[in-house]
């Protein structure tokens, strides 16, 4: 996910339109990512944001060269953002602010999901149960645990902490593990467990 947010505080620039020129790239290769939605949306700015209702102004769509352009009128006491729309395929959390009054000529680089896949091995027989979290992505599993391969979305080129809990209910027997992993940037990464 995206967020750019403005906010306007320069009163002399109150009457200038704000100009967003920005281009949407993908974070390795530095191609252009096309089709890619994006929600513009504002929010009343006084003092606090807690309990403000935002208001989604329009959807944008980049265009072959992954470039969205757009230039709206700034109302005082609003602060203005863009997000990616979830599409499933794209993960960004930068922030990035926009000057009101001025023109926002900006690139933005964007990851990928890949696919971590893990292997889990019940050697045990211990535990019937088991959940598997990759806090980054928010991908999550869940079910009886046998051998098995579960894939899940992760965010490559990057640490993320996993949270894997074991469990067997008729036995009261739980364990959690919480581990950080590196995920390279190669389409599929594999990590084996055994319990």
């Amino acid at each position: 996910m995206i967020v750019i947010l403005s906010c306007h505080k320069n009163l002399d620039k109150k009457d200038s339109p704000t100009i967003i020129d920005m281009k949407f790239i993908d974070y390795f290769s530095s191609r252009s990512i096309p089709n890619l939605k994006i929600k513009f949306s504002n929010q009343k700015f006084s003092g606090t944001l807690i309990g403000s209702p935002i208001n989604i102004l329009d959807t944008f769509e980049t265009d072959i060269n992954g470039k969205i352009k757009h230039s709206f009128q700034n109302t005082e006491n609003y602060m203005y953002d863009l997000k990616i729309v979830w599409d499933n395929k794209h993960f960004q959390t930068d922030i990035i602010y926009v000057k009101t009054g001025e023109i926002n000529d900006q690139t933005i680089r964007i990851k990928k999901f890949n696919t971590t896949k893990f292997n889990l091995s019940n050697l045990t027989n211990k535990y019937s149960t088991i959940e598997v979290t990759i806090l980054k992505s928010g991908e999550s599993y869940s079910g009886s645990f046998k051998d098995t391969v579960i894939a899940l979305r992760s965010v490559p080129e990057d640490s993320t902490r996993v949270n894997i809990n074991l469990a067997n209910i008729n036995l009261n027997v739980f364990k959690h593990i919480d581990t950080i992993l590196f995920i390279p940037n190669v389409d599929t990464t594999v990590f084996t467990f055994q319990y």
